[in-house]
């Protein structure tokens, strides 16, 4: 993880009682200096533990092991990774689990994951090189990189985290990786958070820049309430 983070300002996470944490960024580039030209993004989260129900006889145990399959069906938490692409502050484009291509094919999802474990996070690949150079989305300035749930909430996973890679070369070098830690805050309608900014890429002089510390949560259902949790966030 050898990006060199400098501070360019302070943010207060509403949801982490009035917590504030300084606003980092850093050029995209590997370890060897070139910047990334191929980045890859992977979340993960881990689900709750239930208490197993497999007591008894074999008849017991068996039925104890239906149960269980239905209740962890039923309780794991769906969190999706989530890119939402920016011109200037207005959103424009959105990739995720339900629309796994946006900026002309350069930023693409992986497809939908449920377990979140180490070996099966949720991927999104994004050829900045492409985006930069390509008439048709040197537009975009930037890009948000959120984790909402599409089934259940925050309060119900533990370890959230994303990792940032250069994909550039196939080397797979680790390049950052962001954790974040959800509260049981709610918002005015009484529900706990579903949505978090998590960091976002923008793009200043056609450099590429990782920005961190800018967590914001809140509740989204789909791209377009992501969008509003981001905007302030992704300003050149």
């Amino acid at each position: 993880m050898g990006l060199s983070f400098k501070k360019i300002g302070d943010n207060e996470v509403e949801a982490e009682g009035g917590k504030q944490e300084s606003v980092m960024e850093a050029e995209l580039r590997n370890a060897a200096g070139s910047p990334v030209q191929k980045l890859r993004v992977e979340l993960r989260w881990t689900q709750p533990v239930l208490a197993d129900r497999t007591e008894g006889g074999k008849v017991s145990k068996f039925l104890g092991k239906l149960t269980n399959t239905a209740r962890e069906a039923d309780k794991k938490t769906d969190v999706d990774a989530n890119a939402v692409l920016f011109v200037g502050d207005e959103d424009v484009e959105f990739a995720g689990p339900d629309n796994l291509a946006a900026g002309e094919g350069f930023v693409k999802h992986r497809g939908n994951v449920i377990s979140g474990s180490d070996d099966k996070p949720e991927i999104i690949d994004v050829d900045l090189k492409s985006l930069a150079e390509d008439p048709r989305t040197q537009d975009f300035t930037a890009i948000a990189f959120t984790a909402s749930c599409f089934r259940g909430d925050f309060t119900k996973v533990t370890g959230a985290r994303v990792t940032f890679i250069d994909d550039t070369n196939g080397t797979s070098e680790v390049l950052d990786q962001i954790r974040f830690s959800i509260t049981a805050s709610n918002n005015p309608n009484g529900l706990p958070n579903n949505a978090a900014l998590v960091a976002a890429v923008v793009k200043q002089d056609g450099v590429f820049h990782l920005r961190k510390g800018i967590k914001t949560y809140g509740r989204a259902n789909d791209w377009r309430g992501l969008a509003p949790l981001c905007r302030a966030s992704v300003q050149v």
